[in-house]
């Protein structure tokens, strides 16, 4: 697994590509903010603050690469989104 994914350090930028990362190795993942901070970036040893977090999934739905779904209890959870072709 890489170590560094980008060459700046912005940490929107690199947010968002650590969770493309994640998401193409686990399609199926599906997890609220928290999740994605604790085991999608920090099982990585990503630590990235939990607002810039919420602002790389918000772009990620935006762009149509995840999608969203408010549980019962307010979660919303984040997912990949499938294309016919995957």
């Amino acid at each position: 697994m890489p170590t560094q994914l980008v060459a700046d350090d912005d940490p929107l930028d690199e947010a968002t590509l650590w969770i493309r990362h994640y998401v193409d190795a686990h399609r199926h993942a599906s997890d609220s903010v928290e999740g994605v901070q604790r085991w999608w970036l920090g099982g990585q040893g990503i630590e990235i603050a939990d607002e810039t977090v919420q602002r790389a999934l918000d772009l990620l739905v935006d762009s149509g690469e995840l999608a969203s779904r408010q549980l019962g209890d307010g979660t919303v959870v984040y997912f990949a989104t499938i294309r016919a072709d995957q």
